[in-house]
């Protein structure tokens, strides 16, 4: 199955309870890309923090009807450092939903810090 393979663009193994609040955009979009919704987000975050994943930047998606479509909305840190990725990023989202509501979607772009810069 097609959606499946998307997850093996992702930088790490996920517990079973992320993956399930996932959203695969390649039956949608065609994109490899993966996204949880304005509740889901965090809790990837906090466990990518503590599993010292970093967190290198994300993009938003809009929901439209039972679809999804990049609205321009973005963030990165050019920095690879786990901590300042993560408070970056959890900024930014929290900011994000403070001030536009929760009807979007996030993406994550992170590598794990294993790997050298």
């Amino acid at each position: 199955m097609e959606t499946t393979k998307s997850w093996e663009f992702f930088p790490m193994q996920l517990p079973e309870k992320l993956k399930r609040n996932a959203i695969l955009l390649y039956e949608s979009m065609g994109v490899h890309d993966i996204a949880w919704d304005s509740d889901s987000i965090f809790e990837v975050m906090d466990f990518l923090y503590t599993s010292s994943t970093m967190i290198l930047g994300g993009d938003v998606l809009a929901k439209k009807n039972n679809d999804y479509d990049f609205n321009g909305d973005n963030w990165s840190e050019d920095g690879f450092d786990v901590e300042r990725g993560y408070i970056v990023a959890r900024k930014f989202v929290e900011e994000y939903i403070a001030k536009f509501g929760k009807d979007f979607i996030f993406t994550l772009v992170c590598r794990s810090s294993t790997v050298s810069s």
